[in-house]
């Protein structure tokens, strides 16, 4: 988990319990294979892509206002 940023050290553990937890599949399903079929389609891998793109869009955009500050800053002095 070390490589991971901030939000995945959030969401993995999310997902875990919601699969582990409060998925119905993994105790109506017999077979891995079933499962596996089932989890392949599942929403949640769109629903976590869609957090972590929101979350790597604001931290982008957060540093992006802080270049331009510091240029800012440097240019016309501090201001308060």
């Amino acid at each position: 988990m070390s490589d991971q940023n901030n939000m995945e050290k959030i969401v993995t553990p999310m997902m875990e319990y919601l699969c582990d937890h409060l998925c119905r599949f993994p105790w109506e399903t017999e077979r891995k294979e079933d499962l596996e079929d089932i989890c392949a389609g599942c929403q949640m891998d769109k629903y976590v892509c869609d957090i972590l793109n929101t979350y790597t869009k604001q931290a982008k955009s957060q540093e992006v206002s802080v270049d331009w500050k510091g240029h800012l800053m440097e240019r016309f002095g501090r201001c308060e």
